[in-house]
Protein backbone atom coordinates (compact mmCIF):
# COMPACT_ATOMS: atom_id res chain seq x y z
CA UNK A 1 0.00 0.00 0.00
CA UNK A 2 1.30 3.46 -0.94
CA UNK A 3 -0.14 7.14 -1.42
CA UNK A 4 1.17 10.57 -2.09
CA UNK A 5 -0.49 12.95 0.27
CA UNK A 6 0.12 17.30 0.43
CA UNK A 7 1.12 18.02 3.67
CA UNK A 8 -0.21 21.70 5.26
CA UNK A 9 3.03 23.28 5.08
CA UNK A 10 2.87 22.92 0.78
CA UNK A 11 5.55 19.18 0.71
CA UNK A 12 4.33 16.13 -0.64
CA UNK A 13 4.20 13.54 2.10
CA UNK A 14 4.98 9.57 0.36
CA UNK A 15 4.87 6.58 2.22
CA UNK A 16 4.54 3.07 1.88
CA UNK A 17 4.00 -0.74 3.97
CA UNK A 18 6.76 -2.80 3.45
CA UNK A 19 6.18 -6.72 3.61
CA UNK A 20 6.44 -6.60 7.31
CA UNK A 21 3.91 -3.97 7.74
CA UNK A 22 5.93 -1.53 8.30
CA UNK A 23 5.92 1.72 7.44
CA UNK A 24 7.99 4.28 5.54
CA UNK A 25 7.71 7.99 4.58
CA UNK A 26 9.86 10.71 2.78
CA UNK A 27 8.61 14.51 1.98
CA UNK A 28 9.87 15.87 -0.68
CA UNK A 29 8.85 19.47 -2.56
CA UNK A 30 7.11 18.47 -5.45
CA UNK A 31 4.89 15.84 -5.61
CA UNK A 32 6.59 13.98 -9.43
CA UNK A 33 9.39 13.72 -6.45
CA UNK A 34 7.23 11.82 -4.29
CA UNK A 35 6.07 9.62 -7.17
CA UNK A 36 9.36 9.04 -8.72
CA UNK A 37 10.31 7.49 -5.31
CA UNK A 38 7.50 5.47 -5.00
CA UNK A 39 8.04 3.91 -8.23
CA UNK A 40 11.57 3.30 -7.48
CA UNK A 41 10.63 1.26 -4.17
CA UNK A 42 7.69 -0.66 -6.04
CA UNK A 43 10.33 -1.96 -8.57
CA UNK A 44 12.53 -3.12 -5.98
CA UNK A 45 9.91 -4.75 -3.96
CA UNK A 46 8.90 -6.82 -7.48
CA UNK A 47 12.37 -7.32 -8.12
CA UNK A 48 12.76 -9.17 -5.17
CA UNK A 49 15.86 -6.36 -4.04
CA UNK A 50 14.03 -3.94 -2.03
CA UNK A 51 16.43 -3.50 1.32
CA UNK A 52 15.14 -1.69 4.36
CA UNK A 53 16.63 1.74 4.64
CA UNK A 54 17.23 0.95 8.59
CA UNK A 55 18.47 -2.40 7.92
CA UNK A 56 21.92 -1.19 6.94
CA UNK A 57 22.26 0.32 10.19
CA UNK A 58 23.54 -2.72 11.98
CA UNK A 59 27.82 -2.19 13.04
CA UNK A 60 30.18 -4.25 10.40
CA UNK A 61 31.73 -6.01 13.74
CA UNK A 62 28.10 -6.92 15.05
CA UNK A 63 27.21 -8.14 11.80
CA UNK A 64 30.34 -10.02 11.45
CA UNK A 65 30.95 -11.50 14.87
CA UNK A 66 27.12 -12.92 14.47
CA UNK A 67 27.75 -14.54 10.82
CA UNK A 68 31.34 -16.19 12.18
CA UNK A 69 29.10 -17.83 14.54
CA UNK A 70 26.75 -19.30 12.73
CA UNK A 71 29.63 -20.34 10.22
CA UNK A 72 29.90 -24.36 10.01
CA UNK A 73 33.59 -23.86 10.29
CA UNK A 74 36.29 -25.80 12.05
CA UNK A 75 37.68 -24.37 15.26
CA UNK A 76 41.06 -23.50 14.16
CA UNK A 77 38.80 -21.86 10.81
CA UNK A 78 36.72 -19.43 13.30
CA UNK A 79 39.81 -19.07 15.37
CA UNK A 80 41.87 -17.89 12.28
CA UNK A 81 38.49 -15.52 11.05
CA UNK A 82 37.75 -14.09 14.70
CA UNK A 83 41.52 -13.37 15.17
CA UNK A 84 41.70 -11.72 11.58
CA UNK A 85 38.60 -9.67 11.70
CA UNK A 86 39.93 -8.16 15.49
CA UNK A 87 42.98 -7.28 14.52
CA UNK A 88 42.93 -6.09 11.09
CA UNK A 89 39.40 -5.05 10.07
CA UNK A 90 37.55 -3.80 12.56
CA UNK A 91 39.64 -0.87 13.73
CA UNK A 92 39.03 0.14 10.61
CA UNK A 93 35.37 -0.04 9.93
CA UNK A 94 34.07 -2.26 13.13
CA UNK A 95 32.25 0.23 14.26
CA UNK A 96 30.95 1.90 10.75
CA UNK A 97 26.95 0.64 9.58
CA UNK A 98 27.08 -1.36 6.75
CA UNK A 99 25.35 1.03 4.90
CA UNK A 100 27.81 3.43 5.64
CA UNK A 101 30.97 1.52 4.31
CA UNK A 102 31.86 2.26 0.90
CA UNK A 103 34.05 1.17 -2.13
CA UNK A 104 36.98 3.24 -1.19
CA UNK A 105 36.73 2.27 2.81
CA UNK A 106 37.29 -1.38 1.41
CA UNK A 107 39.98 0.04 -0.94
CA UNK A 108 41.65 2.17 2.08
CA UNK A 109 41.82 -1.15 4.28
CA UNK A 110 43.34 -3.05 1.87
CA UNK A 111 45.83 -0.71 0.14
CA UNK A 112 46.89 -0.17 3.94
CA UNK A 113 47.16 -4.14 4.95
CA UNK A 114 49.61 -4.43 2.10
CA UNK A 115 51.81 -2.13 3.10
CA UNK A 116 52.99 -4.63 6.13
CA UNK A 117 51.64 -7.78 4.71
CA UNK A 118 52.33 -9.95 2.49
CA UNK A 119 49.85 -10.25 -0.40
CA UNK A 120 48.81 -14.08 0.09
CA UNK A 121 47.27 -12.70 3.56
CA UNK A 122 45.76 -9.41 2.35
CA UNK A 123 43.95 -11.34 0.02
CA UNK A 124 42.66 -13.95 2.09
CA UNK A 125 41.54 -10.82 4.36
CA UNK A 126 39.91 -9.49 1.14
CA UNK A 127 37.74 -12.47 0.91
CA UNK A 128 37.06 -12.78 4.65
CA UNK A 129 35.56 -9.30 4.62
CA UNK A 130 33.73 -10.14 0.68
CA UNK A 131 32.18 -12.99 2.72
CA UNK A 132 30.74 -10.96 5.17
CA UNK A 133 29.37 -8.50 3.32
CA UNK A 134 27.83 -11.16 0.26
CA UNK A 135 25.84 -12.46 3.31
CA UNK A 136 24.62 -8.87 4.27
CA UNK A 137 23.32 -8.74 0.81
CA UNK A 138 21.58 -11.97 0.90
CA UNK A 139 19.94 -11.07 4.32
CA UNK A 140 19.11 -7.95 2.87
CA UNK A 141 20.67 -5.64 5.17
CA UNK A 142 22.54 -3.74 2.29
CA UNK A 143 21.45 -3.72 -1.46
CA UNK A 144 24.81 -3.90 -3.14
CA UNK A 145 28.63 -4.64 -1.52
CA UNK A 146 31.13 -2.36 -1.49
CA UNK A 147 33.79 -4.88 -2.30
CA UNK A 148 33.69 -4.29 -5.94
CA UNK A 149 36.95 -3.39 -7.93
CA UNK A 150 39.05 -3.68 -5.47
CA UNK A 151 42.42 -3.37 -6.55
CA UNK A 152 44.82 -5.77 -4.91
CA UNK A 153 48.97 -6.54 -5.12
CA UNK A 154 49.04 -9.60 -7.54
CA UNK A 155 50.06 -12.87 -5.63
CA UNK A 156 52.89 -14.50 -6.79
CA UNK A 157 52.96 -18.24 -7.45
CA UNK A 158 55.72 -19.63 -5.48
CA UNK A 159 57.60 -22.85 -7.18
CA UNK A 160 58.00 -25.64 -5.08
CA UNK A 161 61.34 -27.15 -5.25
CA UNK A 162 61.29 -31.14 -3.93
CA UNK A 163 63.98 -31.72 -1.39
CA UNK A 164 66.69 -34.00 -2.73
CA UNK A 165 67.48 -37.32 -1.80
CA UNK A 166 70.83 -36.23 0.08
CA UNK A 167 68.87 -33.42 1.84
CA UNK A 168 65.82 -36.18 2.61
CA UNK A 169 68.62 -38.45 4.03
CA UNK A 170 70.35 -35.58 6.35
CA UNK A 171 67.03 -34.67 7.40
CA UNK A 172 66.19 -38.39 8.24
CA UNK A 173 69.23 -39.12 9.74
CA UNK A 174 68.69 -35.60 12.27
CA UNK A 175 65.30 -36.58 13.72
CA UNK A 176 64.54 -38.35 16.42
CA UNK A 177 64.46 -42.35 16.10
CA UNK A 178 60.29 -42.38 16.65
CA UNK A 179 59.70 -39.75 14.03
CA UNK A 180 61.50 -40.88 11.30
CA UNK A 181 58.80 -42.87 9.87
CA UNK A 182 56.36 -39.90 9.67
CA UNK A 183 59.21 -37.56 7.50
CA UNK A 184 59.69 -40.51 5.16
CA UNK A 185 55.82 -40.93 4.78
CA UNK A 186 55.34 -36.95 4.56
CA UNK A 187 58.18 -37.00 1.68
CA UNK A 188 57.33 -40.03 -0.25
CA UNK A 189 53.30 -39.06 -0.61
CA UNK A 190 53.27 -35.15 -0.12
CA UNK A 191 50.46 -35.37 2.54
CA UNK A 192 50.17 -32.02 4.35
CA UNK A 193 51.58 -32.03 7.76
CA UNK A 194 47.60 -32.32 9.15
CA UNK A 195 47.07 -35.28 7.66
CA UNK A 196 50.43 -36.86 7.92
CA UNK A 197 49.84 -36.68 11.89
CA UNK A 198 46.30 -38.40 11.38
CA UNK A 199 47.57 -41.33 9.22
CA UNK A 200 45.61 -44.17 11.01
CA UNK A 201 47.60 -47.91 10.38
CA UNK A 202 43.97 -48.91 8.56
CA UNK A 203 44.84 -46.55 5.83
CA UNK A 204 47.06 -48.12 4.61
CA UNK A 205 47.21 -50.73 1.79
CA UNK A 206 50.49 -52.10 1.81
CA UNK A 207 49.90 -54.59 -1.20
CA UNK A 208 48.75 -51.91 -3.31
CA UNK A 209 51.37 -49.72 -2.16
CA UNK A 210 48.60 -46.93 -1.36
CA UNK A 211 47.93 -44.49 1.49
CA UNK A 212 44.18 -43.06 1.72
CA UNK A 213 44.12 -39.85 3.22
CA UNK A 214 40.53 -39.86 5.48
CA UNK A 215 41.44 -38.38 8.75
CA UNK A 216 43.48 -35.48 9.83
CA UNK A 217 44.96 -33.76 13.36
CA UNK A 218 42.61 -30.98 14.26
CA UNK A 219 44.06 -30.00 17.58
CA UNK A 220 47.32 -30.23 19.25
CA UNK A 221 47.55 -30.93 23.55
CA UNK A 222 48.00 -27.18 25.13
CA UNK A 223 46.50 -25.49 22.00
CA UNK A 224 42.90 -24.19 22.51
CA UNK A 225 41.02 -24.52 19.54
CA UNK A 226 38.35 -22.07 20.52
CA UNK A 227 38.86 -19.48 23.01
CA UNK A 228 37.70 -22.06 25.80
CA UNK A 229 40.17 -24.41 27.36
CA UNK A 230 43.23 -25.84 26.22
CA UNK A 231 42.88 -29.65 25.03
CA UNK A 232 44.68 -32.52 26.84
CA UNK A 233 45.07 -34.69 24.30
CA UNK A 234 45.28 -34.64 20.20
CA UNK A 235 42.34 -35.27 18.20
CA UNK A 236 41.17 -36.62 14.63
CA UNK A 237 38.34 -36.00 12.54
CA UNK A 238 37.77 -37.31 8.90
CA UNK A 239 38.43 -34.76 6.11
CA UNK A 240 35.98 -31.92 6.05
CA UNK A 241 34.77 -32.75 2.52
CA UNK A 242 34.83 -36.03 0.54
CA UNK A 243 37.14 -34.38 -2.37
CA UNK A 244 39.46 -33.90 0.49
CA UNK A 245 40.37 -37.69 0.65
CA UNK A 246 43.05 -38.64 -1.51
CA UNK A 247 44.81 -42.29 -2.08
CA UNK A 248 48.23 -41.88 -3.05
CA UNK A 249 50.47 -44.59 -4.88
CA UNK A 250 53.97 -44.27 -6.06
CA UNK A 251 54.04 -43.37 -10.16
CA UNK A 252 56.67 -44.54 -12.27
CA UNK A 253 58.70 -41.63 -12.04
CA UNK A 254 58.82 -42.43 -8.36
CA UNK A 255 56.82 -39.78 -7.12
CA UNK A 256 53.53 -39.47 -5.17
CA UNK A 257 50.20 -39.53 -7.21
CA UNK A 258 47.43 -38.17 -5.70
CA UNK A 259 44.15 -40.20 -6.96
CA UNK A 260 40.79 -39.46 -5.84
CA UNK A 261 39.81 -42.17 -3.04
CA UNK A 262 36.79 -43.65 -3.94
Amino acid sequence: MASVQRRPDGRWRARYRDAGDKEHARHFTRKADAERWLDEVRSDLVRGTYVDPAAGRVLFADFARTWLEAQPHRAGTALLYERTLRLHVYPRIGDRPLAAVRRSDIQALITSSGQHLAPKTVENHFRLIKAVFNAAVEDQLIAVSPCRKIARQPVAASRVVPLSVEQVERLVAATPQHFRALVITAVGTGLRQGEALGLRGQNVDFLRREVHVRHQLVSVPGVAPTWGRPRRRAACAPCRRPRSCWRRSPSTSGCSRPVRSG
